[in-house]
């Protein structure tokens, strides 16, 4: 296989995982504005008191790697890199 073609399904592959994920999500939910949502969930923090209670009620939240978007990232990265180089291994 040449390395042009080695090139499109690589540019293919992170096109259908990376950037089609943000285009349907902007179909169907419009611009998603992350500042409003900081206005509603972290803006009542106002002393230590508010940040004590606010990380004892979400504790078990926050050390939940499986709804972690960044943990979901990183495993996608590490399967498309892995996805890649099996690839260019194709003479």
């Amino acid at each position: 296989m040449k390395k042009s073609m080695k090139i499109i399904y690589s540019s293919i592959f992170i096109f259908l995982i990376y950037v089609l994920p943000m285009i349907i999500s902007y179909e169907r939910l419009g611009v998603i504005i992350y500042g409003d949502y900081y206005q509603m969930e972290y803006s009542y923090i106002k002393g230590f008191n508010d940040i004590y209670s606010h990380i004892y009620s979400n504790i078990f939240n926050y050390l939940n790697i499986f709804n972690n978007k960044i943990f979901w990232f990183f495993v996608s990265a590490l399967i498309s890199q892995k996805f890649i180089k099996w690839i260019f291994t194709f003479d």
